[in-house]
């Protein structure tokens, strides 16, 4: 059995952290010595990894030589066959650490598109070069990512994202279900364009009053959201949820999923929706297409278009028939392709194990 140092930038919730936590646990339960390390600092994932027993350590400094400080120490005491490091910040830390450590095998995972900043990716390539493998998540991320003046696409394969069934807990302040029940699930930024879907629900209500959404998460536009919502009078048809340990529960209660993303990777949140037999509606996001279009689990629409948006949550709505039939690609979908044993052996061989 290997021993596998993962490190990633914060300990937050979000998909590739929670994607992270999985993985994590998959391979403990395989026998391996597994240690996870927040690069930026801590967050509730650390919970989750301790209730899991895996073995959780952050920086506590933001700065960037006290971080790699840390988890420099943190690898000499564990003293990993692999380190596998997620995105740009911790795999510039994790190089340096790593080879300064000695250890033989280093991975790196990109979880979403290529960034803005030329400088970021320049950096992030010179440190891939010590790496065994570059890992998109999606075959769209692949092809953002080899787009790059810096990059070297011998080094890119494609492992897909997965997803664990989440938790389907009851809450103790679970609302009572009016009419169609729309659910998204995702932090609350720019680049979910929930605006879009805000505007989108204001449409679809106009010809079916009886649709109502869930939003799941939190993050830093929400009281912005939270006024449009009020400005456009969806105050009592939009449930501002925040963060949920039971993503199950909501996606397993709802009537369709919904994502309005200008810009993704492969989102764990579709792939849970996928889990939990939820038809989707969402855009032309990333790595949304291939995995929606490829399921034969939903409808796909130009991304900041309410109008798409609108029709194709009414034409789900309209036809529980097809919508039927889509839920249940969704879950045939990640029972074949989206499962964490699947991605877990596909990583395991990646590392040579």
């Amino acid at each position: 059995m290997a021993r596998i140092f993962h490190v990633l930038d914060t300990l937050g919730i979000g998909g590739a952290e929670n994607m992270i936590a999985c993985l994590a646990r998959w391979q403990a339960s395989e026998g391996h010595a597994v240690h996870v390390h927040g690069a930026n600092g801590g967050g509730p994932i650390a919970d989750r990894l301790h209730a899991m027993q895996v073995p959780v350590t952050w920086s506590a400094s933001p700065h960037y030589a006290p971080a790699l400080w840390a988890l420099y120490r943190q690898i000499r005491i564990f003293s990993p066959d692999v380190v596998h490091c997620h995105n740009i910040v911790p795999t510039l830390l994790g190089t340096i650490a790593g080879r300064l450590a000695g250890v033989k095998c280093l991975v790196t995972t990109r979880h979403g598109p290529r960034t803005r900043s030329e400088k970021a990716e320049r950096r992030y390539w010179l440190a891939a070069r010590w790496h065994r493998h570059v890992v998109a998540v999606s075959e769209i991320t692949r092809a953002d990512i080899a787009g790059s003046r810096f990059a070297d696409p011998s080094k890119l394969v494609t492992i897909s994202t997965a997803a664990d069934r989440p938790d389907t807990t009851p809450p103790p302040d679970a609302p009572p279900r009016h009419g169609f029940t729309l659910v998204s699930v995702g932090r609350l930024v720019q680049e979910k364009s929930y605006e879009t879907l805000l505007e989108a629900l204001l449409l679809a209500r106009a010809e079916a009053p009886d649709v109502h959404l869930w939003l799941v998460g939190d993050g830093v536009e929400r009281a912005a959201l939270e006024q449009r919502a009020h400005a456009l009078h969806l105050d009592e048809h939009v449930l501002f949820l925040g963060a949920r340990s039971n993503v199950g529960y909501w996606l397993q209660h709802a009537d369709l999923f919904v994502m309005s993303s200008t810009s993704e990777g492969l989102p764990v949140s579709l792939l849970e929706a996928f889990a939990m037999e939820r038809a989707v509606v969402a855009t032309d996001a990333g790595g949304i297409p291939d995995a929606v279009e490829g399921a034969q689990a939903g409808l796909i629409v130009p991304s900041r278009d309410p109008r798409a948006l609108a029709a194709a949550i009414l034409r789900l709505k309209r036809d529980p028939d097809e919508r039927r039939l889509l839920e249940l690609n969704a879950r045939r979908a990640y029972e074949d392709r989206f499962s964490i044993a699947r991605m877990g052996r596909a990583y395991q061989r990646l590392y040579g194990l």
